[in-house]
């Protein structure tokens, strides 16, 4: 004990006797009244102790005791464990939000009933398992296989759904994302993480697509990111923004064409128009949809199934360039009977549909084309009628060339019929001097074409009942426009874009009415209420004139009652009297010109200026300065008096320059 580094032991703790007041082992400083029995303390210091240990054993009672978690009653109720809630979901509700930013499961986006059903069998299941195994061990081995084959395919379907998804996000969405990231001054991988498009989008009419947009977004900045999403999504969209932060581009499918569109529904608008637009068909909302041969599509390819509605199609294009002046119509037919009766009401309309009639046609087609040139070479001005080329059942027709071609063919002869060449040099030379063709093919593979690679020579391509091989081969863009079973209804690319259209139908009876109010002077006479639900117009209050049949004529077609076709009337005879003659063939009213139709770009324009010039003159005008048109067929027209008189002709430019 007389040693410095002695220990004693006080209070069940070793302390240097040197420092009694610091713990040997561990160096801390000691509180005298704690750890020293009160026996051995002095009486002060016992009644200190006392009080101490007495004052911290009422604040141990004051004090709530900690309690565990309820970790079972979380488990087996489906709630998170460490009680925080991930989403909003509801005992009986699915979750519309996530309530933490960072969750990004499933799990408790489910009603809370559901996930406590999938926790409380979970822990079930292995005793019960056990006790079934006890009791029947085949009949247990014979449910564990049927359950582990359900959760097999449960895991290969979702495996399969994970594939596509990454394929939808690596095909479409990541690429979409990265063209309209420098757009909406953004970087890709915000777009990518706001960005909503399921993958059965265009399918699905109730789909909205969502794209995120910062806070500073612009218009301009929306409108060039719709023109976008039209290109690469395809399909015809509604979009609006979201009014207050965070902002959203929200994009909706425009209702859908109607699913029957009758000749009465649209005779109106196909009296509308001209011969470089007639009407294609309703598209969305029931919109018009009109081509455009002097600009967009100057040739016409179509591919589509036996009972696609071709010939339909065909009757309806012809009717209505025949009505608004066309008459050249060269037509192929090898099945003979596609328009059949069409020759006997459309004026120089010539069906071929034999072989050699066939290739004959084509090849006066080509030497008209080319003799156009030759007058456009000696006359730049030189205006020229259409003339349109109409191949019908081209399918039919490649492969009776090719067999009566090995038939009839010598030794020099070229390997393929000479009338591919003609129809290739139609196809690229024909649409300056106003030759077009209209093509109906089965399949447009490039056999039927002709072997020449002339597939892309179609400004317009339009399919029906169409196969993805087909869509493949004629369009190749992703994503696949879907084909419809509604008959009559059409995809039409042009551009990269689709878009869908519903065909009118078209009988013989159909065309027959429809020409029936063309006039030979050129004036188009307004529709009668009886064919049109609606008034065209500038067309007038009273009916149109009728005129009667010529005795004998059987050529009514089954018209309706009270109602008579228009009969073109011969010349009147040499040396009938004036008065005779006015009765028999009036004097046709004066022509009305659209500004567009009289400009100096137009075929047939007679203005010296061009036509956007002649628009920046009319708006510049001063009041009362311009002359006054007449509103006919939804446009301002006047007569080529009142326009000379404002601009000039140009015959007076010429001479003047």
């Amino acid at each position: 004990m007389g040693n410095t580094h002695s220990r004693r032991i006080t209070g069940h703790r070793f302390y240097n006797v040197q420092s009694p007041g610091r713990c040997y082992r561990t160096g801390r400083a000691h509180d005298p009244t704690r750890g020293y029995p009160t026996m051995f303390l002095p009486g002060p210091q016992q009644d200190t102790a006392r009080a101490a240990a007495e004052f911290r054993r009422q604040i141990a009672r004051s004090q709530p005791k900690p309690q565990k978690p309820p970790y079972g009653w979380r488990w087996f109720s489906g709630a998170p464990l460490d009680g925080a809630p991930r989403t909003d979901a509801t005992w009986f509700l699915s979750a519309n939000q996530s309530v933490d930013p960072t969750y990004r499961g499933k799990f408790h986006t489910r009603p809370r009933i559901v996930r406590a059903g999938m926790r409380t069998g979970a822990t079930l299941a292995p005793p019960a398992v056990g006790v079934a195994w006890w009791v029947d061990e085949r009949l247990t081995m014979a449910v564990l296989c049927l359950v582990f084959v359900l959760i097999s395919a449960r895991a290969g379907y979702k495996m399969a759904t994970a594939i596509m998804e990454s394929r939808h996000q690596r095909r479409l969405v990541q690429p979409l994302a990265a063209v309209l990231a420098p757009v909406l001054e953004t970087n890709k991988g915000t777009i990518i993480r706001g960005m909503e498009i399921p993958r059965d989008y265009l399918s699905d009419d109730e789909t909205v697509l969502t794209v995120p947009l910062l806070d500073t977004w612009r218009p301009d900045q929306v409108s060039q990111a719709v023109k976008l999403i039209h290109v690469r999504l395809g399909g015809e969209w509604n979009h609006q923004t979201t009014k207050e932060a965070p902002y959203f581009l929200r994009l909706t499918h425009k209702p859908a064409p109607p699913n029957f569109v009758s000749y009465k529904e649209v005779a109106h608008l196909l009296r509308q128009g001209s011969d470089a637009t007639p009407l294609l068909g309703l598209g969305v909302e029931a919109a018009p949809v009109r081509l455009n041969f002097d600009d967009e599509a100057p040739h016409i390819g179509m591919s589509v199934g036996t009972g696609g509605g071709k010939s339909s199609l065909m009757r309806l294009l012809i009717a209505q360039l025949a009505y608004h002046g066309v008459d050249h119509f060269t037509v192929i037919d090898p099945k003979m009977v596609s328009l059949q009766g069409m020759d006997a009401i459309i004026p120089g309309l010539t069906i071929y549909d034999q072989i050699m009639s066939e290739w004959a046609a084509i090849a006066n087609f080509r030497r008209e084309m080319d003799r156009r040139y030759l007058e456009l070479r000696d006359n730049p001005k030189a205006k020229f009628d259409r003339w349109f080329l109409i191949l019908e059942e081209q399918n039919a027709f490649a492969l009776e060339s090719d067999i009566v071609w090995k038939e009839i063919k010598e030794k020099k002869d070229p390997a393929r019929p000479p009338v591919w060449a003609d129809i290739a040099f139609i196809l690229v030379k024909a649409r300056q001097v106003k030759m077009h063709v209209v093509a109906a093919y089965q399949r447009m593979d490039d056999r039927s074409t002709g072997g020449f690679g002339l597939r892309d020579q179609f400004g317009m391509k339009l399919l029906s009942r169409f196969s993805p091989s087909q869509w493949d081969m004629l369009v190749d863009t992703r994503p696949r426009a879907i084909p419809s079973n509604v008959n009559g209804r059409w995809t039409s690319v042009m551009g990269g874009l689709h878009r869908q259209v519903q065909l009118p139908f078209m009988t013989v009876d159909d065309v027959a009415d429809l020409m029936s109010y063309r006039d030979t002077s050129g004036v188009v006479r307004p529709a009668s209420p009886e064919t049109s639900p609606e008034a065209v117009p500038g067309g007038g209050d009273g009916p149109a004139p009728q005129v009667g049949g010529v005795p004998g004529d059987t050529g009514d077609r089954g018209q309706r009652p009270g109602r008579e076709r228009l009969r073109l009337l011969p010349p009147p005879p040499e040396g009938l009297d004036d008065a005779v003659a006015d009765l028999v063939a009036p004097e046709p009213e004066e022509r009305l010109y659209t500004l567009k139709e009289a400009s100096s770009d137009s075929p047939v324009g007679f203005l010296p200026v061009k036509w956007e010039t002649a628009k920046k003159r009319r708006t510049r005008a001063p009041e009362g300065a311009f002359p006054e048109g007449v509103m006919s067929d939804g446009a301002e027209r006047y007569t080529k008096d009142q326009l000379t008189e404002f601009f000039g002709s140009a015959e007076k430019s010429e001479h003047s320059g």
